[in-house]
């Protein structure tokens, strides 16, 4: 795990995203305040709705219209993305910080060949590399990927769901960037493929010394890759601790209802855990503890006052709990 005492390479403040709708506004993202650090993977969870994948399109500033920055800053080796101008951002995306979408079939231009999408993600970025060059540049990572180079001239519709993924994974790396953002990356895999690219993410992650924030909802892959999660719920950051601490001890209630919610295969369980409720509805500003009319140790403050993220011996959670110490 790397060292937290180093300058975050990622710097997220007190970041909030809205989308103004004909009833409101919904706040997708609130106050959320985090680093990343380089050479670790964070992975962020939650139930769908919960902000992960917002909070990872902003990173890139990639919101989809009508969504903007309420207020905050992100800034990326000390300088706020937000406030680039396009030239600046179009440079900055792929080159700096990349990111895998959930979809390889609709993120991947169907009458493109593959080798055309390698060569447009490298010239974009290096007009004077001749396409030769892009070729081989493209069958190297390809090669890491374990795909044969001859896949490179057929189309996206030629290819598994498997293989689609891994050439969105080479397209992201082409050109080495610092942060890799995967959003969902195994949601279209079935469990034999997603395992191997499990194993292929770890290995990448340690061969490109990558930092990555890996977005899923797949508890078990967060578990087997990240050194640090962050859960989100309501949009807002609810805890912020080591992988180990988040599986053996959750303090948030709702950290602790999505641990419940986990298959055991080593318990004689018949039935699968549920988290009563549902998500919160995000329309306007929250006066209370989002997840309160879910949580079985909800007090009167929770119904009436929003929890602040704070720190407990090294980990962060928002919960009125733990007022007098954990």
């Amino acid at each position: 795990m790397p060292d937290s005492a180093n300058e975050p390479i990622l710097d997220i403040r007190d970041l909030s995203i809205i989308y103004p709708i004909s009833i409101g506004t919904v706040h997708a993202v609130q106050d959320v305040t985090l680093s990343i650090y380089k050479g670790e993977v964070l992975g962020i969870v939650g139930e769908s709705g919960c902000g992960k994948s917002t909070l990872g399109l902003s990173i890139l500033k990639l919101m989809k219209p009508p969504g903007r920055i309420g207020s905050g800053s992100i800034l990326y080796k000390g300088t706020d993305i937000l406030g680039m101008d396009d030239r600046t951002l179009l440079d900055m995306r792929g080159r700096n910080i990349a990111m895998i979408f959930q979809n390889p079939l609709t993120s991947l231009d169907p009458l493109m060949s593959v080798e055309r999408h390698f060569i447009e993600a490298i010239q974009v970025h290096e007009p004077r590399t001749g396409v030769p060059e892009c070729i081989e540049r493209a069958k190297k990572i390809l090669a890491d990927l374990g795909i044969e180079g001859n896949r490179l001239k057929e189309y996206p519709y030629q290819l598994s769901g498997g293989m689609r993924q891994r050439i969105m994974i080479g397209l992201a790396l082409i050109l080495h960037p610092d942060i890799l953002l995967a959003d969902e990356p195994t949601t279209a895999l079935d469990v034999i493929v997603e395992a191997g690219f499990t194993e292929l993410l770890i290995r990448l992650h340690e061969l490109y010394n990558l930092t990555v924030v890996l977005i899923s909802h797949n508890l078990g892959l967060v578990a087997q890759m990240a050194d640090r999660i962050a859960v989100m719920y309501g949009g807002r950051l609810v805890e912020l601790a080591t992988v180990n601490q988040i599986f053996e001890k959750p303090l948030h209630p709702y950290t602790q209802g999505l641990m419940n919610c986990v298959p055991n295969i080593l318990l004689e369980q018949k039935e699968l855990n549920a988290m009563p409720g549902s998500p919160p509805d995000l329309v306007g500003e929250p006066t209370a503890c989002p997840f309160a009319p879910r949580c079985p140790k909800a007090m009167d403050i929770c119904r009436s006052r929003v929890p602040p993220l704070k720190d407990y011996g090294g980990r962060r959670t928002a919960c009125w709990l733990y007022e007098g110490g954990v």
